[in-house]
């Protein structure tokens, strides 16, 4: 059976924030706030040193990343958009939860890269 996915933890320059992580809402931040993290876990302990996981930062990342067993995502400079966090996870025997968990993110840009005044949403 594919494990349940959790994001744990997200951090801002590896200081914990008090953010929903059920991804109902988004996280926001401003474009000064450049290093962001997660923490993610398969929640199946059977075999948890073999639980596998990939990400992605959708609007950011290509493709999926192979994280192997490291639950730990980081970035750096993520231009001012809108985003949504992927983590999926095997569990010990290999078997993938697909859907996995997603966390919308915005990053407000500086005003100097938007072309209105004060405004970065798609509206203006």
């Amino acid at each position: 059976m594919p494990p349940p996915v959790a994001v744990t933890r997200f951090a801002v320059f590896n200081q914990p924030q008090d953010v929903d992580l059920s991804g109902q809402t988004p996280i926001r931040l401003s474009y000064e706030q450049d290093f962001i993290s997660f923490d993610f876990a398969a929640l199946d302990f059977n075999k948890p040193e073999k639980n596998q996981y990939a990400y992605q930062l959708e609007g950011f990342d290509q493709d999926w990343i192979d994280a192997g067993t490291r639950p730990y995502a980081s970035y750096t400079n993520v231009p001012g958009g809108h985003y949504t966090f992927r983590v999926k996870a095997s569990n010990g025997d290999g078997v993938w939860n697909a859907t996995g968990v997603s966390l919308p993110i915005e990053i407000t840009p500086p005003v100097w890269e938007t072309w209105c005044s004060g405004c970065w949403a798609s509206h203006c």
